[in-house]
């Protein structure tokens, strides 16, 4: 497997226009790490996780999430910000043509079926 690790920074760029107005854009390492895929015409995206994957409301982690119910988790509080961030980029990278988004922990890199397969549609085979 070829993979190309993202590290935790954040990135922040200010840009003032000739109208004197300030634009400032910040970008998280899920945001990077989805737009780095994009642009190298990813497969797969992997955020690793210090959990297992996206968590449901009885703290089980689910094999698949699709876009509609992750937004109707994290409406009720279900899922945290920290969680909602990888989600938005991964879905945000789904939209773009990565084929595959998964959130997992370490073992996510060696075992392509741990974690949580996100997804913009629901499955007819789940």
């Amino acid at each position: 497997m070829n993979s190309m690790p993202v590290e935790k920074f954040l990135s922040l760029n200010m840009e003032r226009s000739k109208s004197g107005c300030l634009t400032i854009t910040m970008w998280t390492t899920n945001i990077q790490a989805a737009a780095i895929a994009i642009a190298m015409n990813a497969t797969e995206l992997l955020f690793v996780a210090d959990v297992e994957g996206v968590l449901d409301g009885s703290g089980e982690p689910m094999t698949y999430l699709e876009k509609e119910e992750a937004a109707e988790l994290a409406g009720s509080g279900v899922i945290n910000s920290g969680m909602t961030a990888k989600l938005e980029a991964g879905f945000a990278a789904l939209a773009a043509g990565v084929e595959r988004v998964r959130i997992a922990t370490m073992d996510g890199l060696s075992d392509p079926t741990v974690g949580t397969l996100l997804s913009l549609e629901r499955s007819l085979t789940r």
